[in-house]
């Protein structure tokens, strides 16, 4: 499920996937490629796959700091 006040643009998420409280995710630029160990991004779609928990409050977007990725987990 889909928690309260999150903004979902950009994205696919899938079969029982749960977003927390407060989530935020927008697309990224079209050539931007990034692995995370609970979403990717692939071609600037945010991806979400299926039973993965995106923490309440976690922001995945370009313009914003992206919670909980290491540096080394971002490939453009």
């Amino acid at each position: 499920g889909i928690g309260k006040n999150s903004v979902i643009d950009g994205a696919l998420i899938d079969k029982n996937a749960r977003i927390g409280e407060g989530v935020v995710i927008k697309p990224f630029p079209p050539d931007v490629e990034i692995d995370h160990d609970d979403w990717v991004v692939r071609d600037g779609i945010v991806v979400i796959p299926k039973r993965a928990v995106i923490h309440p409050g976690t922001v995945i977007a370009p313009d914003k700091a992206v919670s909980d990725v290491p540096s080394s987990g971002v490939a453009q």
